[in-house]
């Protein structure tokens, strides 16, 4: 079997799980051909084809992402969506690696709730969330999100019924163009998803009638397959004019709504997906 130099010349650059040895690739130091064989003998069947992960690379990359905040020095959490991957062994060691999570259905919770992550590191998201996934969050004490006013008085239902507090943040619209395909951009005004900005004001006043909620930060979400990582940090000009990017927005309304007597916010959630480099490795071939 012939060496692949394009594999191997990924070596010290983002891949550190992946090689080829002695013609075989190896994920870290298993070849991936005793993996097939291992299956097989234990009467697994079909034996191929299946998923291997590397551990060192998925921590690696854990660390890749909480390098910058740590060098910046202040307080964060990284938080990692389930639904990317919800292999019950790549949740644990996510687990191990201090994130917390994003789930958008009641049986993800219920997963994670399973492998032990602690409630309060637990976010529920959706704009479709049914009755009972609101209640086993409320139950379980993690986070939600919401993300209508329908939502919000699904929640103040759901409170009231089981007489427990939840601890909510509000997901925005900062109607900021992410610049990708627009099935996949969330944080236009014109999306399905949260509440316009302008729109505020009164779903801030509905919170503040709701004995049992509690608004403790702000969300948004910019989409997906996102390559122009500045929209989330920092100012842009723009057609000769300047313009507030992510964080700005969102430290400027959560400094506003803070102000309007919600002293509990203290969650600043940003999220949004970042595009997969295909350019860079169109050439590797395995």
């Amino acid at each position: 079997m012939a060496e692949n130099p394009l594999m191997n010349n990924l070596k010290g650059s983002c891949n550190i799980g992946f090689h080829y040895q002695d013609g075989f690739l190896f994920c870290e130091d298993i070849a991936v051909k005793d993996v097939e064989k291992a299956l097989k003998a234990t009467g697994t069947f079909p034996n191929t084809p299946f998923f291997l992960y590397s551990k060192n690379q998925i921590i690696k990359n854990i660390e890749s992402y909480k390098k910058p905040f740590a060098e910046l020095g202040i307080r964060y959490n990284l938080n990692y969506a389930m639904k990317a991957n919800m292999n019950p062994c790549v949740l644990r060691l996510v687990k191990e690696c201090q994130c917390s999570v994003t789930l958008v259905s009641g049986l993800e919770l219920r997963l994670a709730l399973e492998i032990g992550f602690k409630p309060e590191h637990l976010l529920l998201n959706g704009n479709g969330k049914q009755d009972w996934e609101v209640e086993l969050a409320v139950r379980s004490g993690c986070l939600l999100n919401i993300d209508s006013e329908f939502n919000l008085q699904q929640t103040s239902y759901v409170c009231k019924q089981l007489k427990k507090t939840a601890s909510v943040l509000l997901r925005v619209t900062p109607d900021i163009d992410p610049k990708v395909h627009p099935y996949v951009s969330t944080g236009q005004k014109s999306t399905k998803f949260g509440l316009p900005i302008k729109d505020l004001d009164p779903i801030l006043e509905l919170i503040r009638s709701e004995p049992l909620i509690e608004l403790v930060g702000l969300h948004c979400h910019l989409g997906s397959c996102i390559d122009d990582i500045d929209i989330f940090r920092k100012s842009a000009k723009r057609n000769g004019k300047q313009n507030l990017e992510c964080a700005e927005i969102l430290v400027g309304l959560f400094t506003k709504v803070k102000t309007k007597g919600f002293e509990k916010m203290k969650y600043l959630n940003v999220g949004g997906g970042l595009a997969l480099d295909y350019k860079r490795y169109v050439d590797v071939s395995i």
